[in-house]
């Protein structure tokens, strides 16, 4: 494992607590800050077990303690991954399914506007359950639970046409929910 970090201190309290009630630490073999990906490299035939190293995590640990939520890279030497077979056959999809599943998207589109979307979110800040000022963080607290909230409300105000839209109206609303809700907050 390779760790970038401005500050280990909690890091060596950690190894030595787990090594005093005698649970396994994971090798290490490089931390420090961030030099460049072919120093990251070098490290992959550096085998810390065994004869030949599988491959490396690196971890970015400021990332994590900034609360962007955890950065992970892995690298897998060439020998060890998976062979992949060649002749995978295609899933092919039913051209009767995709005209069902085209002409739901319409009547999606036609319940689940920029008005209804922004409507349901500003209900979750009001009720508590998203907060007042979006950080990106908080973007998997949205995508739990605004497409819900969109959905129950075309359910009571557009019954009729969220059913045209059949099998594919619940999984349709919550992905044209998540594409206006990215526009609105300029993400991605």
């Amino acid at each position: 494992m390779i760790q970038f970090q401005a500050d280990g201190s909690h890091r060596i309290l950690l190894k030595n607590l787990l090594k005093n009630m005698i649970f396994f630490y994971p090798h290490e073999l490089y931390y420090g800050p961030f030099m460049s990906w072919s120093h990251c490299l070098s490290f992959a035939n550096d085998p810390a077990y065994g004869t030949q190293q599988e491959g490396i995590v690196i971890k970015n640990q400021t990332a994590l303690e900034q609360e962007r939520g955890t950065h992970i890279l892995k690298y897998v030497n060439p020998e060890f991954k998976e062979t992949q077979k060649k002749n995978h056959k295609r899933k092919l999809e039913d051209p009767n399914k995709l005209n069902e599943k085209a002409e739901a998207e319409e009547y999606i589109r036609m319940i689940v506007t920029d008005a209804r979307v922004m409507k349901c979110y500003h209900k979750l800040v009001d009720n508590g359950i998203l907060p007042e000022k979006f950080e990106l963080k908080y973007m998997k607290h949205v995508a739990q639970n605004l497409p819900k909230a969109v959905y129950e409300d075309c359910v009571k105000e557009e019954l009729e046409i969220l059913k045209k839209a059949g099998e594919f109206g619940g999984k349709l609303c919550s992905k044209v929910t998540m594409e206006i809700i990215k526009d609105k907050l300029k993400i991605g």
